[in-house]
């Protein structure tokens, strides 16, 4: 639980790469971001569930996804940053 909350203190550390600063131009990252969304609705929503075996495989492989966003996030800036740069 203590990394899920460190995680979102270092998300703002990690967009150093990024040329385009608003999200708004960030087409990739607005599917990603709307992901993020789902999988943080469908966490809590598990986490109010009994600990039972469907609901147990799902809230970890939910979990997964959510650490997975935030290395798609790192790797996402410089992959926009690399295309907006190629066609300037």
């Amino acid at each position: 639980m203590f990394t899920s909350i460190l995680i979102l203190l270092i998300l703002p550390l990690l967009d150093n790469s990024n040329f385009i600063r608003g999200t708004k131009f960030m087409i990739f990252y607005q599917g990603l971001f709307w992901f993020f969304i789902i999988v943080v609705c469908c966490l809590g929503w598990l986490g109010a569930q009994p600990a039972e075996p469907p609901f147990i495989l799902i809230s970890q492989i939910t979990t997964c996804c959510y650490f997975i966003f935030f290395i798609l996030v790192y790797d996402l800036g410089y992959l926009e940053s690399a295309i907006v740069k190629a066609n300037n």
